[in-house]
């Protein structure tokens, strides 16, 4: 989970280097929300939503949080990111 958070920031530049799309809507989508609890009772470090709101803001972009799993949020980040 760390792994790939901290890798946004050069994935996000790497998006803004090769467009040509000034206002190019952004969402950082925090996937398998079900396992934080989870894992975080057994000590793994887990990206909290406060240090991915933070990330996205820092990047310029959105933020949600959802469970590929449960299905939770998938339609919201759907519908945010196309409006």
């Amino acid at each position: 989970m760390e792994r790939s958070f901290l890798s946004v920031r050069e994935w996000v530049q790497t998006i803004r280097d090769t467009t040509d799309c000034d206002d190019l809507p952004i969402m950082i989508c925090a996937n398998k929300m079900d396992l934080r609890d989870e894992k975080a009772a057994l000590g793994v470090k887990v990206v909290t939503t406060e240090m991915g709101s933070k990330l996205a803001e820092e990047c310029n972009a959105m933020f949600c949080e959802t469970s590929a799993k449960t299905g939770s949020q998938l339609m919201t980040a759907c519908q945010e990111i196309t409006r």
